[in-house]
């Protein structure tokens, strides 16, 4: 006797086809490199003297591997805040740093520590022959950032280089700043001592919502972002000196949506003896509810829609965006009942 097929209702239908694309497109694996979404990375390190005075070969393996890892993470630049020698009328010293830096064809941005021009003697004769003339204190466009880079001093600025500092910055409201120096601390503990240029540059010129200041000198790695004076402040020191206990450096990824930067995070860089990233911290984050982000889904249900086909869609749709490399947490109100469903939390999207 021919038997019929049992016949599945519609809803059904439509719940056990979003659960098969469920099933085609989840991968507990994805996602799993944090923030796999990153628009583009700077690089941050500082204090290579003893390399260039003592282990010219790690020098060379520094920007070789930093080189190596150019398209993975789109590095498109490395700010290099000072004392690359350790003394400034060593030429073998600035030959060693010289053919390191050559290791790599990443944009650099330097600066100079006291080791690099004699401390208060300002000898800039080797700085300006290997690193080039008119960048003992000098402003660059990095994408999103404007690196404003000042030499080592022992004095505050002058009235006039503030009033200069500021006009820059609000003449280019969309630029993220960075002043990169090397003394703004004078301490190796956060809160620490500033400096006199620290105090200067803290207390007159953090004015753009966020500001950077990359800086080293000082043996220690820190890393600060909260609030000052109304603007978020990311304060980073780090030292390459005592490479063997300290990290390399920071790599700060920067998110773009819609050409505004959406969120920073910063990682500490690992060289060596080996090479990694660490966890990723978010210094500077702007409020979902500032910019319209594509990653929020908003999905319309009506109030007899079931329960079961609910779930499954936000299932599918937080599958489909992790597989984008966005993680989300999902919020549905759907009639008398609610669904709940937790990624990363990066992102937050109302589901009504």
């Amino acid at each position: 006797m021919h038997q019929r097929g049992v016949k599945i209702p519609v809803n059904y239908r439509l719940f056990l086809c979003s659960l098969l694309l469920f099933l085609v497109l989840y991968n507990p694996g994805s996602g799993s490199e944090p923030y796999a979404d990153w628009s583009y990375s700077l690089v941050h390190i500082s204090d290579t003297q003893v390399l260039s005075s003592t282990y010219p070969s790690t020098l060379n393996f520094t920007f070789s591997y930093l080189e190596s890892q150019k398209n993975a993470y789109n590095i498109t630049g490395i700010v290099v805040t000072g004392d690359l020698v350790n003394s400034c009328t060593n030429t073998t010293q600035w030959e060693n740093y010289a053919n390191a830096r050559s290791k790599t064809t990443i944009p650099l941005f330097e600066v100079a520590g006291n080791h690099d021009i004699n401390g208060v003697q300002n000898n800039y004769t080797a700085f300006d022959a290997y690193i080039g003339n008119g960048k003992r204190n000098w402003t660059a466009e990095i994408h999103d950032f404007l690196f404003i880079g000042i030499g080592y001093t022992r004095n505050e600025l002058s009235d006039a280089d503030v009033s200069m500092y500021n006009a820059l910055i609000m003449s280019r409201p969309f630029k993220i700043p960075i002043f990169a120096t090397h003394n703004y601390f004078d301490g190796i503990t956060y809160p620490t001592p500033l400096s006199p240029l620290g105090g200067s540059i803290k207390g007159e010129l953090v004015i753009h919502d966020p500001t950077f200041i990359m800086c080293g000198h000082m043996h220690d790695n820190i890393l600060h972002s909260g609030q000052y004076s109304g603007n978020t402040l990311v304060e980073d020191m780090t030292n390459y000196q005592s490479y063997g206990n300290y990290a390399a450096g920071k790599l700060y990824a920067v998110y773009k949506i819609s050409d505004k930067v959406i969120r920073v995070g910063a990682r500490d860089l690992f060289v060596y003896p080996s090479q990694s990233l660490g966890p990723v911290t978010i210094v500077y984050q702007v409020p979902s509810s500032a910019y319209f982000d594509p990653t929020l889904i908003t999905i319309g249900f009506s109030p007899t829609t079931s329960r079961r086909y609910c779930i499954v869609i936000i299932m599918v749709s937080h599958t489909i965006y992790r597989s984008l490399g966005t993680s989300t947490m999902i919020t549905s109100t759907i009639g008398p009942c609610s669904v709940e469903m937790n990624g990363l939390s990066i992102i937050t999207g109302m589901v009504r």
